[in-house]
């Protein structure tokens, strides 16, 4: 079953190349950052427990070219070309508050070993080093996944994701608590097979 099709997200939402994220649809979109060596295999596309999910990778090349036109100096351009970013969807299906949390998923490698999510309070220490001008940084912020966000029945979200590359493909185990108070269950998916774009899948 596909998922169900993406609705266009709010004003100053997108992903690295200001298509709209904010939900799943069953191909990728015009100007997609999907490579075309990998157009077999992405975007990875699951709906389980209620939750659809749907993830693709970035290149770096589109990531500089993005935030290059932003007004990213070079040096900040250069951070982001050593990091692997990857764009998830995801929209609530179920009749319940659902909360994403990427603090709370864990990535893996090929053997197993965590891989630690770039966090936006990083990124943001690096470029006041490199003196990346403040519109430039929101541009930014804006593509990246919320770090806590309530999805409330039927509403999408989405957003980058980031690590440095290590050993593909790549496992992530995503947790979604439930409940306005967060004490439901958690509802717990895996998606696996992931790739940094530019290693092998």
């Amino acid at each position: 079953m596909k998922p169900p099709a993406l609705r266009r997200p709010k004003a100053g939402t997108g992903d690295a190349l200001g298509n709209p994220v904010l939900g799943i649809s069953g191909r990728a979109g015009v100007g997609s950052p999907v490579p075309a060596s990998a157009a077999s295999n992405w975007p990875k596309e699951l709906v389980e427990q209620g939750v659809a999910i749907r993830v693709r990778p970035n290149t770096s090349l589109q990531m500089a070219a993005f935030y290059e036109a932003r007004g990213f100096p070079a040096s900040a351009l250069t951070e982001l070309k050593s990091a692997c970013f990857m764009t998830v969807g995801v929209r609530n299906e179920r009749e319940q508050i659902l909360w994403l949390e990427p603090k709370r998923w864990n990535l893996t490698d090929a053997d197993g070993k965590k891989v630690e999510l770039i966090d936006y309070a990083h990124w943001n220490r690096l470029w006041q080093q490199h003196r990346v001008q403040p519109s430039a940084r929101t541009a930014f912020r804006w593509t990246q996944l919320p770090e806590s966000r309530d999805l409330h029945p039927h509403e999408p979200v989405g957003g980058n994701i980031s690590f440095k590359p290590g050993k593909g493909p790549y496992t992530l185990a995503m947790g979604f608590r439930l409940g306005p108070d967060k004490a439901g269950e958690e509802v717990r998916i895996r998606v696996s097979g992931l790739t940094c774009s530019g290693q092998s899948d």
